[in-house]
């Protein structure tokens, strides 16, 4: 409970990384178990108990278990734990994926930051016909291919109607879309500058500072390590 929270706090601050380290094991299917995901999630937090095919809980067991469950008042968003999984792996991941390929890297020498992410976005890569979004997953995976594109307005309007947000007060709400904007486009230009440097010479800081919408200080100081902007 307490490193979900952290998570979640270092999300609505608008800290990816430290989000994605804090909730990455509890969310990834290793640690809930193969298929069960929320389910398994729900009981880790103490907001549900689960039913074992083939393990029947004594009387005792059962009564020891309704004891350690939290009101529900206190319940937390899995919806919301998975949202501020999935698009901070998705912020983090894009440019990873764009420097990988930009380097050449391949099989063991591709750096890999979110495995489920990963697997989500080849398996979404891989559908002949995208649908309408459905889920949270499928939400993030139709705004990562539109931030490969480097579309990050469609990007943040998909992330935008994910039904997690309302969870939130509206203060909180507005604050927390606030953040994720500015990093979508701060992620977007990371992604357009990687996956389209080998074929510029230079790249004009006024040019980016318009078409992501960023001030040119901040387009600046994200040049480190990215090819050379005029």
């Amino acid at each position: 409970m307490i490193v979900l929270q952290i998570g979640l706090c270092a999300f609505r601050l608008g800290m990816p990384y430290e989000c994605h380290m804090a909730l990455q094991e509890l969310c990834t299917a290793s640690y809930t178990g193969s298929g069960g995901g929320a389910i398994r999630l729900r009981e880790l937090l103490a907001q549900g108990m689960i039913q074992v095919r083939g393990y029947d809980k004594t009387a005792e067991q059962e009564r020891a278990e309704k004891k350690r469950q939290i009101p529900y008042h206190m319940h937390l968003s899995l919806d919301l734990i998975d949202t501020a999984h999935l698009v901070s792996a998705m912020l983090l991941e894009l440019p990873n994926i764009a420097l990988s390929r930009l380097r050449g890297d391949t099989g063991n020498k591709r750096r890999v930051i979110s495995r489920t992410f990963q697997y989500y976005l080849r398996t979404s890569a891989k559908q002949a016909f995208s649908g309408p979004a459905e889920n949270t997953r499928d939400h993030v995976m139709s705004a990562s291919r539109c931030l490969m594109s480097c579309d990050w307005r469609k990007a943040y309007e998909i992330i935008a109607s994910i039904r997690a947000w309302q969870s939130l007060e509206a203060g909180t709400m507005q604050s927390t879309l606030a953040k994720v904007k500015d990093l979508v486009k701060v992620e977007g230009m990371r992604t357009f500058v990687l996956t389209y440097s080998s074929f510029y010479n230079s790249l004009s800081t006024e040019r980016l500072s318009e078409t992501f919408e960023l001030e040119p200080s901040k387009v600046r100081l994200r040049q480190y390590g990215l090819p050379r902007i005029a």
